[in-house]
């Protein structure tokens, strides 16, 4: 039934409690498991060099967040783990991501790290809800 189950982490303490489900999960469908994580433009407009500095900070948290995530889940067990940094808005990223890799469950956090920042600017796990291809699990 689930045999590519994606798993979008932030690194958040949300995303930490959701990696034993995905374990889980991993375990009862024999399946594939994709660890990916958006390393975000940062939020202000900034000019060059800090622009590249900031940007090169983002994939390096987000590179770390992944293999990190990786480990932990090879260490419970789930050898067939792949990983990717994305770039770009959030949802866009990942939509894109899971239709390619054609997953068939989608793994994410109700908040993120910033969970104030979702209730004002919209949330992403609400657009991936409503615009996955494929059945999405919250965990709160």
């Amino acid at each position: 039934m689930f045999e590519r189950i994606a798993f979008a982490t932030d690194g958040s303490a949300v995303c930490e409690r959701a990696l034993d489900y995905v374990a889980s999960l991993a375990h009862c469908y024999a399946a594939h498991v994709l660890v990916l994580n958006v390393a975000a433009a940062p939020p202000v407009a900034m000019s060059e060099p800090y622009l590249h500095h900031a940007l090169q900070s983002r994939r390096q948290q987000a590179a770390a967040c992944v293999d990190g995530t990786r480990e932990r889940l090879r260490a419970l067990g789930v050898v067939e783990v792949e990983m990717v940094v994305l770039e770009g808005p959030p949802a866009e990223a990942i939509l894109e991501q899971i239709a390619q890799w054609r997953a068939t469950l989608l793994v994410i956090g109700a908040h993120g790290e910033h969970p104030w920042r979702d209730r004002i600017l919209g949330s992403v796990s609400l657009a991936l809800t409503q615009r996955a291809p494929c059945p999405v699990l919250v965990m709160k």
